[in-house]
């Protein structure tokens, strides 16, 4: 995505026929394409989370692009074992900006190579980026030291 910079990696995509969906290679009819986001557990006071939908968003700008399409987009929550639908056709706009604000924040921090700190009640063990956010410091062992300074390798 030339405008916003960015790919997208997601948990599901789904092709449902459709009479007014697109074409593709290979296949007969048309299809709606559904982006499907796989989180273990709902939030307790709303129906979706919103950093759960702005992930979304993102993959559904790419999938757009991509397949020149409006996508459905959902995320399905395990412990709930239910789909919920994102709101983006009615609240589209309001979702790009917020995508474009926070992109911008993030291209802040990576050009000033500093990890932010996590905010109060921030989860981030799910988040496929928490081991670059909050790396796991070894623990101090004279083996590892002695072997670098040798340049050998111990079994």
């Amino acid at each position: 995505m030339p405008e916003y910079d960015i790919f997208g990696v997601t948990d599901c995509i789904e092709f449902v026929r459709s009479d007014d969906g697109v074409r593709l290679d290979g296949y007969d009819g048309s299809f709606t394409v559904r982006i499907v986001e796989y989180k273990p557990k709902a939030p307790k006071n709303e129906e979706f989370s919103p950093t759960d939908a702005i992930q979304v968003f993102a993959q559904k700008i790419c999938a757009d692009s991509i397949w020149k399409c409006s996508c459905e987009c959902y995320i399905y929550y395990a412990d709930i074992r239910r789909r919920v639908r994102l709101p983006f056709d009615e609240e589209y706009q309001k979702y790009d900006d917020m995508l474009k604000k926070l992109l911008e924040e993030m291209r802040g921090v990576l050009a000033e190579k500093m990890i932010p700190q996590r905010k109060k009640g921030q989860k981030c063990s799910g988040c496929s980026l928490s081991d670059i956010c909050f790396p796991v410091k070894k623990k101090y062992s004279v083996k590892e030291l002695v072997m670098q300074q040798k340049g050998a390798d111990y079994p």
